[in-house]
């Protein structure tokens, strides 16, 4: 089973030291933080792909996921708000593709950039954000599949049955 938990750790750690501002989670109940920050929520925690699983040599089977995150920069400065944006583009783009891989994920996609601005009462809050999809690994220990065991085999019809043991 994908540790979820881990991934977003992992993903979140390394932007907010990237970006050097807070990285949170979207639609809290909690404080907002100082400008700019980053919000993100995973919009699709599994994309159903119809893939098959593998058998692996270390006693795992695996199947290849995605998982679609949105990542939005929120500021008071509309230039600050596409500036953090583009670097968090760049960092998950190729700046830090090795350090995701290297923690079993991909980035299988980035979606185009897009203005979100929000009207809050009486002036905006600057917002650019965009999508990304990573690709993960679900696996899942094969002694925790019951396979059960075949004892006995019936093969042929009721004048020839054999009986294999």
């Amino acid at each position: 089973m994908i540790d979820f938990e881990n991934v977003r750790n992992t993903i979140v750690k390394a932007l907010k030291e990237y970006l050097g501002c807070e990285v949170v989670l979207a639609n809290q109940t909690a404080p907002i933080p100082k400008y700019p920050y980053v919000s993100f929520s995973v919009t699709t925690p599994l994309v159903a792909n119809g893939g098959t699983w593998g058998r692996c040599d270390d006693g795992k089977d695996r199947k290849q996921i995605e998982q679609i995150w949105s990542i939005t920069v929120q500021s008071d400065n509309t230039q600050e708000s596409v500036d953090m944006c583009l670097k968090a583009y760049n960092w998950l783009d190729h700046i830090g593709t090795q350090f995701l891989s290297d923690n079993k994920i991909v980035v299988q996609r980035l979606e185009n950039i897009t203005n979100r601005d929000n009207l809050l009462s009486v002036y905006y809050e600057y917002r650019n954000g965009f999508d990304v999809v990573f690709s993960l690994m679900d696996e899942i220990n094969v002694n925790e599949i019951d396979e059960g065991e075949i004892e006995t085999i019936i093969i042929g019809n009721k004048e020839g049955m054999e009986v294999i043991t």
